[in-house]
């Protein structure tokens, strides 16, 4: 199904019973080790297509939502399809929206330069 339906990124984790709800009181019929074995192919085949998704970016313009500062670059932000980009620029930017040309992906992050 994700190479069909190729989602940019997904929210995983390993089921846990929680206390309370009925799941805590289902038998759990999986071992921990198989059930890590499922997670680790489910999010190493979601790295391959995301790291492809952003690689196709590269050269594109995007319209970025600025958040706040970056973790390499000045500015951080994110394109409409929740991808994250940092670029330089003036922080007077964050909470607009600015016009980036992706220049680098590196695994699901995005490398740009702002257009003035």
């Amino acid at each position: 199904m994700l190479r069909e339906v190729r989602f940019a990124s997904l929210f995983t984790f390993i089921f846990s019973p929680r206390k309370g709800t009925a799941a805590a009181e289902l038998a759990d019929v999986v071992p921990r080790q198989e059930k890590v074995r499922w997670f680790e192919q489910l999010t190493s085949l979601q790295d391959e297509i995301g790291a492809a998704m952003c690689q196709a970016m590269v050269d594109t313009t995007d319209c970025v939502l600025v958040e706040g500062q970056g973790k390499r670059l000045a500015l951080a932000g994110r394109t409409a399809g929740n991808q994250i980009v940092e670029f330089n620029g003036d922080e007077a930017l964050v909470g607009t929206f600015a016009d980036v040309v992706i220049k680098q992906a590196n695994g699901w992050k995005l490398e740009g330069e702002l257009i003035p």
